[in-house]
């Protein structure tokens, strides 16, 4: 597996075999829902999968409107 998770790279993270996304929550949305990020599992331990899986649910959270704009 590669070292290098290009620029994606602060938003995936690898545990236990598996690709994780985790992204901050724009501080105005703290008090309201209680939680500082989304972390969820990608279900995935191959980075291209992972990386396009990112770039899916990254985009489902801009159009809700809770993600800053940053597609990989």
């Amino acid at each position: 597996m590669s070292s290098s998770l290009g620029k994606s790279a602060s938003h995936i993270f690898l545990r236990d075999k598996n690709f994780y996304y985790r992204k901050a929550l724009p501080p105005e949305l703290h008090d309201k829902i209680g939680i500082n990020e989304i972390k969820t599992s990608l279900e995935n331990s191959n980075i291209k999968d992972a990386r396009s899986l990112f770039s899916c649910l990254n985009l489902q959270m801009i159009r809700a409107g809770v993600a800053g704009v940053c597609i990989s």
